[in-house]
């Protein structure tokens, strides 16, 4: 008689563990990922700061009278004003900003005011059509009531 073949043991529990080891393992690496790339962005708060607190002392330099302004070399600040601009994306940014918003309302009166004139026409033209049709009205009245064409 043949010997029976041995017996095998089933491999799904040896699955599950593998399952739940790398499952946890993923957990781990995408969490420390996630941590580590917040590190990354924390030193924005202390750029913006001392970006801010320079764009305040640029403030401050403009408004304070300098020996060249005294001695009339305004040509000369108005380079140094343009350079700092250009440096301090604060005041760059802002300008543009405003640009932007003076151009966007330009652009909405532009638009409020032909809406107006388009209203204005089609107000216009409804009175004159309303006219005609009084006159007509008034005309069919006429000849109707007429003794010469009765």
């Amino acid at each position: 008689t043949p010997s029976p073949a041995p017996k095998e043991e089933s491999s799904f529990p040896l699955a599950v563990f593998i399952a739940i080891i790398s499952a946890a393992l993923a957990v781990v690496i995408g969490t420390t990922i996630l941590v580590r790339r917040g590190n990354k962005y924390r030193v924005v708060p202390d750029v913006l700061a001392s970006a801010m607190a320079e764009a305040e002392a640029d403030d401050r330099f403009e408004s304070q009278p300098s020996s060249s302004s005294l001695s009339g070399d305004e040509d000369y600040q108005e380079r140094m004003r343009a350079a700092r601009e250009v440096v301090n994306p604060f005041k760059r940014f802002a300008k543009q900003r405003e640009e932007q918003q003076r151009a966007q309302a330009r652009r909405l009166e532009k638009a409020k005011r032909e809406r107006e004139e388009r209203e204005k026409e089609r107000r216009e033209m409804k009175k004159e059509k309303e006219k005609r049709e009084e006159e007509r009205a008034r005309v069919l009245v006429r000849i109707t009531i007429s003794p010469q064409y009765v």
